[in-house]
Order: structure tokens, then C-alpha cells, then sequence
């Protein structure tokens, strides 16, 4: 359905494991469509669902989409970053790379 590396999904149960429960949901969705028509997504926390949306697990996350998404989710790695200047998750279309926000 979609990819989590490794390090993403440590550093995600690290970061639900310090919430309280019902722990939220990752909701990856669609940011924003190019010129191109290909899509840049984003990712959040969600605490409920939708009637129209589907629940899955990836490396054990529980991971939440809407209709438009589900489609696009084949293509969409999510990662864990970390360098001298910044750190956290990057979304990826690993099937679009504009040069714009990924």
C-alpha cells in the first residue's frame, strides 16, 4: 500500500507510545496536485474517521485515508530524517519528483 522506513516507523511508535489512549491515527492525504496532474502528499495526526475512509496498518502504524488518496498510496514512501540542520518525516511520491515540496 504505501512504504515506512524503518527508522520512520521507530520514530512514529516512539512518538504514539507517549500519548494517551485511543491514540491517533497517521493520516497520510493529498497535499496538493502539480500543473502535471501528479500529487505531493502530507501526513497528521487524526483522532477520527471518516464513514468514507479506510483504516490499514503498515509496520504495525495505524494508518487512515480518504477515497481520493487510497489509489495514490503505491507510490508513497515515508521516511525519517535527521541531519545537522533539521529532522523529521519526509513524504515522498516516489513516482514524481518536480523539484518542489515532496
Amino acid at each position: 500500500m504505501l512504504n515506512v522506513s524503518e527508522l520512520a516507523a521507530r520514530e512514529f511508535r516512539s512518538l504514539l507510545e507517549e500519548m494517551a489512549e485511543p491514540r491517533p491515527r497517521l493520516r497520510v492525504f493529498i497535499e496538493r496536485r502539480c500543473d502535471c496532474g501528479n500529487v505531493h502528499f502530507s501526513l497528521r495526526l487524526e483522532d477520527s474517521v471518516r464513514e468514507t475512509d479506510q483504516e490499514f496498518a503498515v509496520e504495525g502504524l495505524p494508518f487512515v485515508a480518504d477515497a481520493e488518496t487510497i489509489p495514490e498510496l503505491p507510490g508513497v514512501e515515508i521516511d525519517y530524517e535527521r541531519d545537522w540542520m533539521h529532522q523529521g518525516f519526509m513524504v515522498r511520491n516516489l513516482n514524481h519528483a518536480c523539484g518542489g515540496h515532496q
